[in-house]
């Protein structure tokens, strides 16, 4: 039986609407898993129904996280705010922490994760957004050798592209799995079996970067 991956999707708060590029599921199915988009809700109960059905869960990328709901008011650099969205994935990233399902976080889905365990972002930074094609990587970061990621990678740097203007401030609950100079770029829970929270996009790399491989195999493995 292969594993069941939940992924979050975008929420269009003017037209009510979500949408997901294709490229998580291809990452996930290549790796011999099969994909669900998890619709938003705010029913507690559709919400856990839906973690007690799935393997895993892949928090997707997108706009920022709402600074109230990690005790900040909204600076003017901060951007736009997918208000339902961060409702939904935090009530979802809590209850999945608690069955220890297995948890990637991506981009968004990190700052997510680390806003569920009590960690707090920077609202805004500067030079993490590439303007190349988004499967060439376009800096390097450092893997703590003493991390979960270093356990999956077995290597202390790797490049990676980069697409965010947000980052992870504090870490709450959480362990810094890497970084690039004072950027975190990586973070892990220690008592979970796969909890894992990446700034950078390997689903966007998976067909020429080996890691990015390697991170969507792993995740899958935790899951069967």
């Amino acid at each position: 039986m292969k594993a069941k991956i939940g992924i979050t999707p975008t929420y269009d708060n003017y037209l009510g609407s979500t949408k997901l590029t294709p490229f998580y599921a291809q990452a996930i199915e290549r790796s011999g898993g099969v994909p669900y988009i998890i619709p938003i809700s705010r029913d507690v109960s559709v919400i856990k129904e839906c973690v007690d059905s799935l393997d895993g869960i892949l928090f997707s990328g997108g706009t920022n996280i709402d600074p109230l709901k990690y005790g900040e008011s909204v600076d003017e650099k901060c951007g736009h705010i997918e208000f339902e969205r961060d409702i939904f994935e935090l009530t979802l990233c809590k209850y999945a922490t608690e069955t220890n399902k297995s948890i990637l976080g991506i981009c968004r889905g990190c700052q997510l994760i680390t806003v569920s365990a009590g960690g707090t972002l920077y609202q805004h930074i500067e030079q993490h957004s590439q303007s190349t094609d988004r499967y060439i990587p376009s800096h390097t970061v450092e893997i703590m050798k003493d991390s979960f990621l270093y356990n999956i990678l077995k290597t202390e740097k790797i490049d990676v592209n980069s697409f965010h203007h947000q980052s992870v401030k504090t870490t709450g609950e959480l362990k810094v799995a890497a970084k690039c100079e004072d950027v975190i770029e990586a973070v892990y829970h220690p008592s979970q079996k796969f909890h894992l929270g990446i700034q950078w996009h390997p689903e966007r790399m998976y067909s020429t970067d080996i890691h990015a491989k390697m991170l969507f195999d792993s995740f899958i493995a935790s899951c069967s």
